[in-house]
């Protein structure tokens, strides 16, 4: 049978200056915008049907939806939840289908009652485990959480983890889901699964993931394994200041996908979670297709249909804030700055005065703007939402920088290293920036010490290594050390003019070095290049003459 029909409302996008007012609807959504839009839903529904579900087809979902009743694999009922009500501006911020969602709208299975045994979770936990121990050495890979790569897998891939799931799936994931949500689904043969992934956090890859929201509908998480078994953890949610909450072995939380949210950090032993993410065969999410069309095109480096498709995204939605700040990503790469700031504007004044997000993106474009008191309220929204943001204390330091505010410069890389759950490679910048400003005062030995915590927390940074081979080359007056540390920094320089940098300095204290040795002048020429190829490394000085020379040509 034919791909079902779904009716669209018009759109008519209004010119951007007039922000107050940026959105209309009105007259039919372009031909073009509704056929991408649909063909992504199908092409989502059919790409979920194949890889977690056993069921025919989409097409021939209708068939089997009239032929089939709803019986539950297990009684639902039973099963106890704490419910949670959001706020009625989070509620109305869900990308899609709103109305189909009330208060509460967050279940968390009780502590009696676990959607899943113990046993059941430690079989999975081993499963995962075995299965990298055969392929991988025992290594797990990684899956990119916002920015951050997490241990883990699609469960997809995972074979003996895929069969268990898609049955859990059916059996109990998806008629829990629709007892829960029954304005929004009525049968268990309307859902499928987006994707899923199993999660193995740890101290070194459970830092807190970015604030975000889910591609789906509605979203699940499964606990695993005991919060006896590490320390922090917990998914903190975007509402009345922020809540966290935690969940006992095999217990599941149910929520609408479009609440803002985050994975908190794991400071000790290891969390493994499963997330799922879960559509609706039929109802078309048509802000989640806009906003993932304006990404998709955006990476294409199609900005003006990027642009259209966000902008369109907000006219069916004006309160789902992500598509705002995708918006004006867009606008920023196509050189419009300052509309892109209007973008913004509009998120903290009046869609979501408490996105953290886009505070933040503000106020990185009014700091690069020279803005620095308005970049400086930006920030403070970002520490009002959540006064752990070590990323909003770093721009609040180098905005001291800018203003010459020695002092607060130094108490905002200080509090970075004071806050709790931040991740390592920040707290490395942070160290390294504490000393320079050290350096700058005479300070050797201190300054040497924040380098040197700056590496234990993160080996490859660039900046903490080369800082700290020149103190040890200056003040320090070590050159043994200096030369090892010069000698290091090369592999991990960004970039062709820093490793250049690198083998110049590492040439000169060479040079200093050499000229120590007490015996000097009564060695050969061939005997003090030898004992500076020793120091320096022949491979290193070779490319330093061959860069000079290519130079001087």
């Amino acid at each position: 049978m034919k791909f079902f029909a779904i009716n669209f409302y018009s759109l008519v996008i209004l010119p951007f200056h007039n922000y107050s007012c940026l959105f209309v609807l009105a007259n039919p959504l372009t031909s073009e915008l509704q056929a991408a839009v649909l063909k992504r839903h199908k092409s989502a529904v059919e790409s979920a049907q194949n890889a977690y579900s056993s069921s025919p087809s989409i097409d021939d979902h209708h068939s089997e939806k009239n032929n089939t009743e709803c019986s539950l694999p297990f009684d639902v009922s039973k099963i106890n939840f704490q419910s949670i009500a959001i706020p009625s501006n989070c509620l109305s911020s869900i990308p899609d289908f709103t109305t189909c969602f009330s208060n509460p709208c967050i279940h968390t299975t009780d502590l009696s009652t676990p959607l899943f045994t113990k046993e059941e979770c430690e079989s999975i936990i081993q499963t995962s485990n075995d299965y990298f121990d055969e392929t991988n050495g025992g290594k797990w890979t990684t899956l990119q959480s916002g920015r951050y790569p997490v241990c883990g897998f699609w469960i997809k891939d995972v074979p003996k983890v895929h069969v268990w799931f898609k049955l859990m799936l059916k059996q109990r994931l998806f008629p829990t889901l629709c007892s829960l949500f029954p304005d929004f689904v009525e049968n268990v043969t309307d859902l499928v699964c987006d994707n899923a992934y199993l999660f193995r956090y740890t101290q070194e890859t459970g830092q807190r993931t970015d604030v975000h929201t889910d591609s789906g509908c509605l979203s699940f998480t499964i606990a695993l394994n005991s919060p006896s078994e590490y320390k922090g953890g917990g998914t903190w949610f975007d509402m009345d200041g922020g809540k966290v909450i935690h969940m006992q072995q095999g217990g599941v939380t149910c929520r609408p996908g479009g609440i803002r949210h985050r994975g908190e950090s794991v400071t000790e032993g290891e969390r493994y979670i499963i997330g799922g993410f879960v559509m609706h065969r039929e109802k078309v999410e048509r802000v989640r297709m806009l906003t993932g069309l304006g990404l998709e095109w955006l990476n294409q480096g199609k900005l003006q249909d990027a642009e259209e498709a966000l902008r369109a995204a907000i006219c069916v939605n004006p309160y789902f804030d992500a598509a705002y700040i995708n918006l004006a990503d867009v606008l920023s790469k196509n050189n419009k700055s300052d509309e892109a700031i209007k973008v913004l504007e509009k998120v903290i004044g009046e869609v979501n005065p408490r996105n953290g997000e886009a505070a933040y993106t503000l106020g990185m474009m009014k700091k690069n703007k020279g803005g620095v008191e308005g970049a400086k309220k930006c920030f403070d929204i970002c520490l009002d939402v959540d006064p752990l943001d070590a990323e909003a204390m770093m721009a609040h330091a180098t905005l001291c920088s800018q203003c010459s505010d020695n002092e607060g410069e130094w108490n905002w890389f200080t509090k970075v290293t004071k806050t709790p759950g931040v991740r390592k490679n920040t707290l490395a910048s942070a160290y390294t920036n504490l000393g320079v400003i050290l350096g700058e005062q005479g300070k050797t030995e201190e300054e040497i010490t924040m380098y040197e915590k700056a590496l234990v927390m993160d080996p490859e940074n660039f900046h903490a290594r080369h800082s700290l081979a020149l103190a040890y080359a200056g003040g320090g007056k070590d050159y043994d050390k200096s030369i090892t540390e010069f000698r290091k920094s090369i592999q991990y320089a960004p970039n062709m003019e820093k490793r250049t940098k690198i083998l110049v300095d590492l040439y000169r204290v060479t040079v200093l070095k050499v000229n120590q040795y007490p015996s000097l002048r009564d060695l050969a020429q061939d005997q003090i290049m030898k004992k500076f190829m020793e120091c320096m490394g022949e491979a290193n000085y070779k490319e330093l003459m061959s860069i000079m020379k290519n130079e001087s040509d």
